[in-house]
């Protein structure tokens, strides 16, 4: 509805000043401003008053309007439209007033109230299951009916589980501020309800024997007991169970059945008492003699896929369907008699020999080789040699399918035939083939866009040296991909249309591309539930208006925003864009996240510890997490984190603040607390000493789509204790660490350093789950620098560089990764084992322990026995290469080797006599959260007369 005032005032000096005012419920009612200014006015002055969340910054973003602008009636328009595609304004009020300099221009924003969000209380599990009944997504205008019909929905849900005495109630918060209607839904369930009691009644339209009656009965009754008796109620489980019944009683000649159920309950002792009214109706039994190949099951199969009509289908026609349905396997000769009775209808099968196929001729073909198409088409009919026709009907169409991939487009087969051998039911299938001319390609044409040409699926037919046979299935691809480097470039709609021409050297394709405008980046039109300012909301984007339109910028982005973790939901939609328009515009939808949350987690683990490695079989982990999101409103995040196990303790403090010096730079604060329990070897009950690590570090990153860079600095306090403080375990601890050649003077000491460590990542990889190209690269530095003068010889800096690549070879894919790592410092045992570098376990060397590649040390416990213990090393170098073999839709086969050395003070180690190596295979089962890796590897050489020769990996996640 239009509303249009007119308002004149006469002053004394009779200057005329004229208010123009329009009100406006819908975008497209703007159209009436266009009319009204036909001439351009400058902008004396712009305003707004919304009764709902606006900004300033937001407002001026979406109308682009300024003081002293010269605009026109489709700037105010545009203005208005942008404001109604916001989603949250029922009316707005344009009123444009004469000045002095121009004309003021006032907009009035009325907010209709909006759903904020939807909250469940009174049920522990399903909270998101009962919300999936709410009729209202968050940001949707809020709708009274819509909100009572919604708590109908529940209440009925909760009765379908078995909830009979369940009561809902709900309340409405309102936030005049925002406008915003936050729902409080209240479930209560009270108990669940089971059946108690199971009763059958039983009825037919005709006389049926009573004995068969009283049978069925009994059946029926049982097979309800069996399902349903004493179970808790399920209204998907009744369904399904007469889904069966009606399935079995089809099967007995009851091909009309209804089946009401009644429901007594009683509601004080939570239980339901459930009368099966089962009306059969008239009955009509299949009676199938003779029948060998298929079962009468089966049979009846065929019949009942006629329905409730197989009532009253004659036999002859279900007689038909039988017949084809053996001639499709084979039985050429067999035969059907019929006979219907008033409630029977008898099938007498003669089914007769099976036809064979012993011999595949094909003739009519000159240009493509015989045996090839033969073994490629008609393997299974060769070996099954009983004939099936869906089994002729593939390898058929496989036949001209490779045709047409050879080229051969006028490609058909004439005719197949099945001539007898002379044996009875022997036959030779004879396919007549008419191939027509082949088809080559001899180059690609692409006008304008020659960078193209050797790209991509384009590569193949440049780099070949003779005519390639013409594909049809090569054209898809080719334009998609033309399709996708024309939209990386903001050409989102192009005209691509191929021709096939003749020329001197062959046939060409040629691609004629007409690309179209090039689209960018419009407005943002921020749908939010945040109180995130709308400043701090669009400095997340990795785009900007003006920018040529890019996918990849509305990935990272969206990426960007869900690392905040302060929404529950972010949804990026670009706007259609009309006719002459260059530039796209994007609604995002944000939705706040609850400000607190507390997460608990609980489980088993296998116990080592990843600071000197050592095994402790398996052991409980408990552990939680408490987060306050956006607790200054700039983005924020305060995390408490908390993991204990039997062998170790973490404990973080952490808190990030995004954009440090106003730039897309993330800063962390974190202080931690760790404790770890060595038990010093393999199969050692009691811990020999302590590791303490206790600090705090500032740190900064900056990520982008494939740069991921970090700069950590901090304090760290790091100490090594006895376990206990009897002489034993100190006697222990002492020849431990003359094992691992660490400087026993460090023991229970408390070392203070100052550390500062970068790190880069650059992640080139198609995908970080399942990768099969690209490469992805690590380069770190640690710098741990003693503060008391008397430990200054254990300063030391570590520096880390690893590289992995992965080439595709059709559908397997090589991988490749070789890290190095070297320790600058003097002495090796003045350096903390848990700073060492180490090799072996399910991400370095598979063939060894966790930790145990050589070389290791001795220790002798207190019998005298020796134990191989993990000494690490100052330099490291491993090298992996796999090759990944998917074998079916969801498992993988993986070949790898492994190798890898170690050594310590001297460089003198680094010789091959001194390299370890693994060889093996693993199996790979894919899931939404990574590959569930079994591996196992043998060693090329053993150290040690005691140990293994191979070892085995069971865990999530790839090698590298």
């Amino acid at each position: 509805m239009i509303h249009i005032f007119f308002l004149c005032f006469l002053s004394f000096f009779f200057q005329v000043t004229i208010c123009v005012e329009w009100q406006f419920t819908a975008a497209a009612q703007a159209q009436v401003v266009r009319d009204a200014f036909i001439e351009p006015f400058v902008l004396a002055d712009v305003s707004y008053h919304a009764d709902g969340v606006l900004s300033a910054s937001e407002f001026h973003a979406l109308t682009a309007l300024s003081t002293g602008q010269q605009i026109t009636a489709d700037d105010l328009y545009r203005a208005v439209s942008y404001l109604f595609q916001k989603n949250c304004f029922d009316t707005i009020t344009l009123a444009v007033n004469d000045s002095g300099n121009g004309k003021k221009v006032h907009f009035t924003l009325h907010g209709f109230w909006r759903l904020e969000k939807i909250k469940v209380s009174g049920v522990w599990v399903g909270k998101e299951w009962y919300k999936q009944f709410y009729l209202m997504e968050p940001g949707d205008a809020f709708d009274k009916d819509k909100h009572n019909h919604s708590m109908q929905k529940m209440k009925a849900a909760c009765k379908q589980d078995g909830f009979f005495n369940v009561t809902t109630s709900s309340s409405c918060i309102r936030n005049p501020q925002t406008k915003g209607v936050t729902v409080q839904a209240i479930i209560t369930r009270g108990g669940r309800f089971s059946i108690r009691k199971n009763s059958v009644e039983l009825k037919a339209d005709q006389q049926i024997d009573a004995q068969e009656m009283r049978a069925l009965q009994l059946h029926i009754e049982k097979k309800i007991a069996r399902v349903l008796l004493h179970a808790k109620y399920s209204k998907r489980i009744v369904e399904d169970l007469a889904k069966e019944l009606k399935e079995f009683l089809a099967h007995k000649g009851f091909l009309q059945v209804s089946i009401d159920l009644k429901e007594d309950l009683f509601r004080t002792r939570r239980e339901v008492f459930l009368t099966w009214q089962i009306d059969l109706r008239k009955k009509r039994d299949f009676v199938f003699v003779g029948n060998h190949f298929f079962t009468s099951e089966e049979l009846l199969d065929h019949v009942l896929q006629f329905g409730r009509s197989s009532f009253i289908v004659p036999a002859s026609i279900l007689a038909h369907e039988i017949k084809e349905a053996y001639r499709r396997k084979g039985f050429w000769e067999c035969t059907i008699d019929t006979k219907d009775e008033e409630s029977r209808s008898f099938f007498t099968i003669k089914e007769g020999q099976r036809a064979r196929i012993v011999q595949i001729l094909l003739s009519g073909v000159e240009q493509l080789n015989d045996r090839m198409l033969r073994r490629r088409c008609f393997s299974k009919i060769r070996r099954r040699a009983s004939f099936d026709q869906a089994v002729l009907d593939h390898a058929l169409d496989c036949l001209v399918d490779l045709y047409l991939k050879e080229g051969f487009l006028d490609a058909a087969i004439e005719r197949h035939e099945f001539i007898s051998t002379g044996d009875p039911h022997t036959y030779t299938l004879r396919i007549t083939m008419k191939e027509g001319v082949q088809t080559t390609i001899a180059s690609i044409a692409i006008p304008g866009y020659e960078q193209f040409e050797n790209k991509g699926p384009f590569a193949r037919i440049a780099a070949a040296k003779k005519a390639l046979p013409y594909d049809t299935s090569m054209l898809p691809a080719q334009k998609r991909f033309l399709s996708e480097q024309l939209q990386k470039e903001g050409y989102l709609f192009p005209s691509i249309q191929h021709e096939l021409i003749t020329q001197d050297g062959g046939r060409c394709i040629v691609w004629k591309i007409d690309p179209g405008a090039q689209i960018q980046f419009g407005k943002t039109i921020l749908s939010a539930q945040s109180d995130l300012p709308f400043e701090r909301i669009i400095r997340e984007l990795s785009y900007r208006e003006g920018d040529v339109w890019d996918a990849e910028k509305i990935k990272q982005s969206f990426v960007r925003f869900k690392s905040l973790n302060l929404f529950d939901s972010i949804s990026f939609s670009p706007l259609v864009v009309k006719d002459g328009q260059v530039r796209r515009d994007i609604l995002l939808k944000l939705r706040k996240d609850d400000p607190f949350e507390l997460r608990v987690r609980a489980g088993l683990e296998f116990q080592h510890i990843r600071q000197y490695q050592t095994f402790a079989g398996v052991a409980y982990k408990v552990g939680g997490t408490f987060m306050v999101k956006n607790p200054t409103n700039h983005g924020d995040l305060f995390r408490f984190d908390a993991d204990v196990a039997r062998s170790h303790r973490e404990v973080h403090i952490k808190y990030l603040y995004p954009w440090v010096f106003q730039a897309p730079i993330d800063g962390i604060l974190d202080a931690y607390a760790i404790k770890y329990e060595q038990p010093g070897y393999i199969g050692n009950k009691r811990n020999l000493y302590t590791l303490y690590q206790n600090g705090f570090l500032w740190g900064v990153r900056h990520k982008n789509s494939y740069l991921d860079l970090g700069v950590n600095a901090g304090f760290e306090v790091g100490r090594t204790t006895f376990s206990d403080d009897d002489l034993k375990t100190r006697k222990a601890a002492l020849r431990l660490a003359q094992a691992i050649n660490f400087d026993a003077r460090l023991l229970d000491q408390r070392i203070a350093y100052l550390f500062f460590e970068p790190t880069l990542m650059v992640d080139l990889l198609d995908n970080n789950l399942y990768p099969s190209k690209g490469t992805f690269t690590i380069f770190s530095c640690k710098g741990m620098f003693p503060t008391s003068d008397r430990f200054s010889h254990s300063y030391f800096f570590k520096l880390l560089v690893e590289h992995s690549w992965f080439i595709p070879m059709r559908r397997i894919v090589a991988a490749f990764r070789f890290r190095f790592g070297h320790i600058f410092h003097k002495q090796f045992k003045d350096i903390m084992p848990n700073e060492r570098f180490y090799l072996g376990g399910g991400n370095s060397i598979r063939s060894y322990e966790t930790d145990l590649a050589p070389p290791t040390g001795e220790f002798i416990d207190d019998d005298g026995k020796p134990h191989a213990v993990p000494r690490g090393g100052k330099t490291m170098l491993n090298l992996n290469a796999e090759l990944r073999i998917p074998v079916a839709k969801k498992a993988g086969i993986v070949l790898f080797q492994d190798l890898g050395l170690l050594n310590g003070d001297s460089f003198a180690d680094v010789a091959m006599a001194n390299v370890v190596a693994g060889t093996g295979f693993g199996l790979r089962f894919f899931t939404p959260i990574g590959p569930l890796r079994f591996d196992i590897g043998w060693k090329w050489k053993k150290d040690r007369p005691d140990e293994r020769s191979f070892n085995w990996i069971l865990t999530f996640g790839q090698a590298f």
